[in-house]
Formats: C-alpha cells, sequence, structure tokens
C-alpha cells in the first residue's frame, strides 16, 4: 500500500508557512508513515500565485511517477479554504477535476486528508470536501472546518458518500483533551485519518 504526501514549498510573502510548517510537517508525517508503512512519497509542489490551470497542470506532471494502482492514501499539506485549496482546484469544478485525476491515477484510493483550512467550512453540504465527497464517494474524505496549525488544528471533519459522518466540536466532551493530544502528541496528529474517528 503506498501512501503519497504532497506539500506545498513556496512560502507567501514575507511568511514562513511553507518552510515552517507545511514541508517540514511532511517530512515528520512521512516519518511517522513509514514506521508502518515504507513505501511513503513525500512529494513537493511549488505554488508561486500563477493561474490555477497552471498549478493544476505542474501538480498532475509532478505526482504521475509517484502514482498508481497502489496508492491507497493521500495527503496534502497546503493552504485551503471552503471552496478549494492551494493546488489550483477551486469550487465544485475544481473538485470535479481533482476526483477525476485520482481516478485515474489513483484507482483504488481509500484515505484522502488535507491538512489545510477550512475546507469542510459553511453548510455541511457546501463546501470542498462535500463536492469531492460526490465525486469520490468510496474514498473516506479528512479536512479542517476552521482555519489553525496544518496538522494540529482540531477543528476536524469526515466526509463520505457525500455525507459528513464525523466532526469534532467544543462541545464534544473529549474536546480539551482531543485539543491538547494533538499539540503534545507527536504522532496522534498524524496518525489519526487513519483511525475510525466516530469510536
Amino acid at each position: 500500500m503506498k501512501k503519497i504526501i504532497i506539500a506545498n514549498s513556496k512560502n507567501k510573502p514575507f511568511r514562513h508557512d511553507a518552510t515552517g510548517a507545511f514541508m517540514p510537517e511532511a517530512r515528520r508525517l512521512a516519518h511517522v508513515l513509514e514506521k508502518s508503512e515504507p513505501d511513503t512519497t513525500v512529494v513537493l509542489f511549488i505554488n508561486m500565485r500563477q493561474k490555477p490551470w497552471i498549478v493544476r497542470r505542474a501538480l498532475r506532471h509532478t505526482i504521475e511517477p509517484f502514482v498508481g494502482a497502489d496508492t491507497e492514501q493521500i495527503y496534502f499539506l497546503c493552504h485551503g479554504w471552503r471552496t478549494g485549496f492551494q493546488a489550483g482546484y477551486r469550487g465544485k469544478s475544481g473538485a470535479l477535476m481533482l476526483a477525476h485525476q485520482f481516478a485515474e491515477q489513483a484507482p483504488n484510493l481509500k484515505l484522502l486528508t488535507f491538512y489545510a483550512c477550512s475546507m469542510g467550512a459553511g453548510q455541511v453540504d457546501n463546501n470542498f470536501l462535500y463536492w469531492l465527497s460526490e465525486e469520490l464517494p468510496e474514498v473516506t474524505i479528512i479536512g479542517h472546518y476552521k482555519a489553525g496549525h496544518t496538522t494540529k488544528n482540531p477543528f476536524v471533519c469526515v466526509y463520505k458518500n457525500s455525507e459528513r459522518i464525523f466532526k469534532y466540536n467544543k462541545k464534544d466532551i473529549l474536546w480539551p483533551l482531543w485539543k491538547n493530544l494533538l499539540k503534545k502528541d507527536e504522532k496522534l496528529r498524524f496518525l489519526y485519518p487513519d483511525y475510525n474517528l466516530e469510536d
């Protein structure tokens, strides 16, 4: 089973979001995953504020050599928002394009995790995670519904088969423990996508 980690490697002006968060966390994620699955690959993509179609094309060609029928898990570490994310995919059409790309490149994909802000924000059925879930009903899709640190953000939600099947929120009795563990546990923040969060 192959796992692919895709991270943005270009800082925003006057910030260290890529070199201070996305890239080092991608390497930490790979280190943790490699202990259970040696076939883990980190792919860095450069988002230089080009037009979305240019970024999409570059990403597609960049990951082409690494994905295939044996790819079951893909992780993104980058900026996100309710209607898209930094790799050039935006709106319902962007979700459709990404779904078609992965259906072709990784037909046996089972888990798609976005360590990116707010992609599950807003109404349950009106955000990028939902739109993607409509197109990839057999894939478990994990992301965040509010802004926060790329891997330590506690506002996690899970979609599958066009439904949000789980959402962590502050009303949960285990919220303080969950939030604290994400900050302090060096492995949990990378391993929870593999868990059944509903349990």
